[in-house]
């Protein structure tokens, strides 16, 4: 849908459930214009009530199409056409295939929020938070405890996002999933959300927009992206669920812009506060939501303006048209990796690498004389640095030499392979001392691959392999075994109760989108929560 439509539809107006409500009482049938956005929200109250929608038939047609960007004065911010978006795919039935990879992510995302019950740092955010016991009605993932739903955002995107396993784009280097997720979850909490649809709608929408505003920015960022991105796209999923119009929309993503614009202070210092950052872009997202539909101001110019996002975040260095280019038509959602290690993105390249060239020529720890990893600038900056013993797991889990090192001493890099005894450990130690992270010159300096490995081995050989696409992407997708032996790691090293099967909360998202109640998806969320 061009621009100039979701314009014409925006003339149209949006059916609300209030208005449905409003047409019970006075008889069974609303008779709207075409043009008319009608929300899940809205379909769902005219089912409940027996209210019949009829479309008026336009007397012409809709334009043809036009270039995306004509179709609106050369002033506009890039967040208006980007709400429009949000309005038009809320108001249409998505693609089967956009749905499918929601469900993936979306059980790829409870299942890493299991595991973050391990993390550094979480348990305190939670406890921190369950003392305030007010309005309890938001789930946090494989918790007794309910809490405020921004507040359960906030959990749920530090459990989501602190053991580094959840789902990334990589094109945008964010984890979308980390801040839409939990934003969606709360808001669907807060409204007792009756139908899976919807949801699953809100997260895809959320993770669109947070994926075209990741892939907008051009330069390595100076700023954490991931808690702007998770606002951003927690604002879309909210907007969804919330039956918000086009203005308070932009509103909303300006207050959340106000919010979550964090610096890389905790990354450098190793703080485990880190991981929850996405949590706060998620709770900034709940929280501007219900600002702007109470008719809370916001600053418009949210990406473009003097001191939006792209000029004040990344360094003034971004395309427009990367934002816009196929909105509507093709959906960056559906290029999202999974990933299979749990450390950084950024250092799954060399992982893999390693591992290759261990499996394929039986290499041992005592054979390795010197590893070079030539990657790509931001990965050379971010990750080169060898963890000391004392090194908090954020640091061990986005450095280089250290992952490296684990891959190639124990053949497999888990959840178990952190941790300070694991950096202690003299192999370990010894290993670090012998990798080497170098910037390639001819490599983009903000790709994640390719990734030359090169390992010299103490009698003269030299062995080398490059990862042209890391494990986990489209291009090399995890199998559903893979996927559901993922799950059950997380729920075991969790402490979910025995008698739980996390085979449930898998068979339970996989028919989401048919699902009439939630009850079964939130038992499978939060077992062990009370009623």
């Amino acid at each position: 849908m061009t621009l100039e439509q979701f314009g014409r539809r925006r003339a149209g107006g949006v059916l609300s459930a209030r208005e449905v409500e409003l047409a019970a009482r006075n008889g069974r049938t609303l008779v709207l214009p075409a043009s008319t956005l009608i929300t899940p929200a809205a379909r769902d109250r005219a089912r409940e009530l027996g209210v019949t929608i009829q479309l008026q038939r336009e007397v012409a047609p809709l334009a043809p199409p036009t270039a995306a960007v004509t179709t609106l004065p050369g002033s506009y911010d890039l967040i208006e056409p980007l709400a429009a978006f949000v309005l038009a795919a809320a108001s249409n039935e998505l693609p089967p295939g956009v749905i499918e990879t929601t469900k993936v992510l979306l059980l790829d995302s409870i299942a890493v929020g299991y595991a973050g019950t391990l993390a550094e740092g979480v348990r305190a955010v939670i406890a921190g938070l369950s003392a305030r016991r007010q309005a309890e009605r938001g789930h946090v993932i494989g918790q007794r405890q309910k809490l405020p739903p921004p507040e359960a955002a906030l959990c749920n995107g530090a459990l989501i996002h602190s053991l580094e396993f959840d789902s990334a784009f990589d094109e945008g280097l964010i984890h979308p999933m980390a801040g839409v997720v939990p934003a969606a979850l709360a808001l669907a909490d807060e409204l007792r959300l009756s139908r899976g649809l919807p949801l699953l709608t809100a997260i895809a929408v959320g993770g669109e927009i947070a994926c075209r505003i990741s892939y907008a920015a051009t330069g390595t960022p100076p700023f954490y992206r991931c808690g702007a991105m998770a606002a951003f796209g927690g604002v879309a999923a909210a907007g969804v669920l919330l039956d918000l119009d086009q203005d308070a929309l932009v509103r909303a993503f300006g207050i959340a812009y106000h919010q979550a614009v964090m610096p890389w202070l905790a990354h450098e210092e190793g703080s485990p506060i880190h991981g929850a950052l996405p949590g706060f872009g998620a709770h900034a997202a709940v929280v501007a939501a219900r600002l702007a539909a109470g008719g809370a101001s916001g600053p418009r110019r949210v990406l473009e303006g003097e001191a939006g996002y792209f000029r004040a975040c990344e360094g003034g260095a971004w395309d427009r048209a990367r934002a816009l280019d196929g909105l509507g038509a093709s959906w960056l959602l559906q290029a999202i990796s999974l990933k299979p290690y749990p450390s950084g993105r950024l250092t799954h390249g060399a992982i893999d690498g390693v591992l290759q060239l261990r499996a394929a020529h039986g290499l041992r720890p005592e054979q390795v004389r010197q590893i070079t990893i030539a990657a790509s600038q931001i990965i050379a900056h971010r990750t080169g640095r060898k963890p000391e013993p004392s090194a908090s797991l954020v640091n061990q889990r986005l450095s280089v030499p250290f992952v490296v090192a684990q891959a190639l001493r124990r053949g497999a890099v888990g959840l178990d392979c952190f941790g300070p005894a694991e950096v202690a450990h003299p192999e370990v130690q010894a290993l670090m001392e012998r990798v080497q992270v170098v910037a390639a010159p001819d490599i983009p300096p903000t790709d994640l691959a390719p990734v030359r490995v090169c390992i010299e081995t103490v009698e003269g050989a030299r062995l080398e392999t490059e990862v042209r696409q890391l494990l986990g992407s489209p291009a090399r997708p995890l199998s559903r075994e893979e996927r559901l032996a993922k799950l059950a790691h997380c729920w075991q090293v969790s402490g979910q109760p025995a008698y739980r099967r996390p085979a449930r909360l898998a068979e339970t998202i996989e028919h989401l989108d048919e699902a009439n109640s939630l009850a079964a998806f939130w038992a499978a969320v939060a077992p062990q929560a009370t009623p």
